[in-house]
């Protein structure tokens, strides 16, 4: 009968422990939404890719960032080109901003999400060194400040990024 009940501390003490893990991967997950991407820029041509997020319901107060990292072969003046496209949307871009920031520690853009839609395009300038990495990060947020009225919206979107040699 003792031997029983030492199993079923063993047991329990597992359950707990597991729960406490799946419960740190979620807190992780939520805090820390940066995504990477490796792009390797080999010459000054036109690259491009697509980039798909789909069901975007980003809350009050949160930030989901994206990483693309440049690793050319090259050097020299490059511009980059993001174009948007929306597939869905139940009004949630009217509450977002979006930027665009440098390895990490200068912003190169930034503007309401609406705005951006609206323009369809967003375009500047980078130099790029070789063999250095260079951090793109694509900031989706919105406002603390943001009511109840975006609560249950969501957004499909398609972005193209394409780095030209300048």
């Amino acid at each position: 009968m003792k031997m029983w009940k030492n199993m079923w501390w063993a047991v329990l003490i597992a359950a707990i422990t597991i729960i406490y893990i799946i419960i740190l991967i979620i807190l992780i997950h939520r805090f820390v939404r940066s995504t990477y991407s490796v792009l390797d820029v080999k010459s000054l041509s036109s690259q491009s890719f697509d980039l798909h997020f789909d069901g975007i319901g980003i809350k009050p107060g949160e930030t989901y960032e994206y990483d693309v990292k440049l690793k050319p072969d090259v050097e020299g003046d490059f511009r980059v080109t993001l174009k948007f496209e929306v597939k869905k949307s139940t009004g949630l871009e009217q509450y977002m901003k979006f930027g665009v920031d440098l390895d990490k520690n200068s912003t190169v853009f930034e503007d309401s999400f609406k705005e951006v839609l609206r323009k369809e395009e967003v375009a500047f300038d980078v130099v790029l060194t070789s063999h250095e990495t260079t951090i793109i990060t694509l900031v989706f947020s919105m406002p603390k400040d943001v009511e109840n009225e975006a609560m249950g919206k969501t957004i499909d979107f398609t972005m193209n990024m394409t780095i030209e040699g300048k």
